[in-house]
């Protein structure tokens, strides 16, 4: 069965789940006395937990969100992701489940996944502490959830994670944390992991090496909202003012950043100068000759 969209049978009374969990049929429970929902991997969001004048119904569309998930996992296991997790560590989180449920769906995702199925989570539904980081960037994984932690594969980031929590190097000394975070390679856009840890090998290598091809991760990295013609913030900011002084970045380019910037209000002067000096301070040794 494809995974995009199943029907699952579930409990009381019959329930449409398609942008956004909708019962339909109240009253007009089916000869079983069953309930079914019909889900679109799209529905995983769970917004419509969020909708206050569907709280009524907020089980159901939560029963609903968790069988998805089980269908998923039983069903087309190739098919479970990071999008499934939120539901199963929601049930395990609220105490419908035990924590040992999740360790066989956990081996099919990484331990970042896992770290970021929990951050979404408390993020949205303040369920659980996984959005709240550890001084390197790292997610903290809540203790519900340390079994689906451990049984997850390590990947690039966990593995970063768990070599500076066994070191705990001092976080604002840059030499002994570019000793454990090495940059090997960019990570994709959409890799799990928060970004500040994620780009933390590149941000170092650039900075402190001069690494050509690390600043170009983190140029590629910040480029996105740019494009989009909108004013990137903190790092991101700092980078392109970097790129900018490098001749990375167009006048064009430059351009539609301050007016990206006045839409947002006046001072936009000062917003640049300031990313300026401080892309000269952190990224002065791969600027080479800068622009006046």
């Amino acid at each position: 069965m494809n995974s995009s969209f199943r029907r699952i049978v579930i409990g009381a009374s019959a329930l449409l789940l398609f942008g956004g969990c909708v019962p339909a049929d109240r009253g007009q429970p089916s000869a079983s006395g069953d309930q079914t929902c019909e889900v679109t991997d799209a529905d995983l969001s769970g917004f419509a937990l969020r909708n206050p004048s569907d709280q009524a119904r907020a089980q159901e569309t939560l029963s609903c969100l968790i069988a998805h998930a089980d269908a998923v996992l039983e069903d087309t296991p190739t098919h479970y992701g990071e999008a499934h997790m939120r539901w199963h560590a929601y049930a395990v989180l609220e105490g419908q489940r035990s924590e040992h449920t999740l360790a066989a769906p956990a081996r099919l995702l990484s331990r970042s996944e896992v770290a970021e199925a929990a951050a979404w989570i408390d993020l949205f539904f303040e369920v659980g502490n996984g959005a709240r980081l550890d001084p390197y960037g790292c997610r903290r994984v809540p203790a519900g959830l340390s079994t689906a932690y451990e049984h997850a594969k390590p990947d690039t980031v966990s593995d970063l994670c768990d070599r500076l929590k066994r070191q705990q190097p001092d976080p604002g000394d840059v030499n002994a944390l570019s000793e454990l975070a090495p940059f090997h390679a960019c990570p994709a856009a959409d890799a799990p992991g928060h970004e500040a840890i994620k780009m933390l090998p590149a941000r170092l290598a650039a900075s402190i090496d001069g690494d050509e091809a690390a600043f170009a991760c983190l140029l590629d990295h910040a480029r996105p909202e740019l494009d989009n013609g909108r004013a990137p913030i903190g790092e991101a900011m700092v980078v392109i003012a970097a790129g900018y002084l490098r001749g990375d970045v167009s006048e064009a380019e430059w351009q539609r950043l301050e007016a990206a910037l006045r839409d947002i209000g006046p001072g936009e002067e000062a917003l640049l100068e300031e990313a300026l000096n401080e892309a000269r301070t952190r990224y002065g040794v791969v600027l080479g000759e800068a622009r006046d």
